[in-house]
């Protein structure tokens, strides 16, 4: 995924966005107040002061070129559900909405978003490298800043052991499990090969267990 919008500048979609612009990300940002549009417009593609759950709004910057629209729109539950509508009918591809209950969850579903997440700050930027980093296969948050993620072994190191690849030196994170075709084999053995399918499960903090993403 390349090209984003953000409709709505609260503390998630803020942080989303400037998430995806230090990804390299091409991204658009859409609120009805001015002042958010003004904090973040030198930082991103395009912003815009305006309002997508408005459809004829909504038809002149949602559109089949964007790959991922990420609307967090607070408490209007309606104007979410709408620019959610909209965004599926006018063609965008990927559609992540914030939901502010259970139900709300359910009926942004229906109407058309990819994926539904009740989220916090910490999560934004989670949910922004599970966008732009596919290798992600799950992850669950533990205390804040760590979490236990299980990930696409790179195919750098498919035929190596954990001990070659000695990734709590290089990349403080530990590996606490191997899945593959012969299931998962919890605390693996150091001289164990990493074969070609499998995914590792790992535990540290975010920000090296995005490092280790990268590699």
């Amino acid at each position: 995924m390349d090209t984003f919008a953000v409709l709505g500048l609260g503390q998630f979609g803020m942080t989303a966005a400037l998430a995806l612009v230090n990804e390299g990300k091409e991204v658009m940002v859409v609120d009805t107040e001015r002042d958010k549009v003004n904090e973040i417009k030198d930082r991103v593609a395009s912003a815009v002061v305006a309002d997508c759950s408005d459809r004829s709004v909504a038809e002149k910057f949602l559109s089949e070129e964007i790959d991922c629209a990420i609307i967090s729109l607070g408490q209007r539950s309606e104007a979410g559900i709408l620019s959610t509508l909209y965004a599926k009918e006018l063609g965008v591809k990927h559609i992540v909405v914030k939901a502010n209950s259970i139900d709300h969850g359910k009926i942004l579903a229906m109407v058309g978003a990819t994926q539904v997440v009740h989220p916090s700050e910490a999560q934004a930027r989670r949910l922004v490298s599970s966008l732009v980093r596919p290798n992600i296969v799950e992850y669950l948050p533990l205390v804040e800043g760590y979490s236990v993620v299980e990930i696409k072994t790179p195919e750098g190191f498919v035929g190596k052991s954990l001990k070659d690849l000695n990734l709590r030196h290089d990349y403080m994170v530990d590996v606490i499990g191997v899945k593959s075709d012969g299931g998962l084999n919890i605390i693996p053995s150091a001289d164990e090969q990493l074969p070609a399918g499998s995914s590792l499960l790992v535990i540290g903090l975010d920000g090296d267990i995005e490092r280790l993403q990268q590699a």
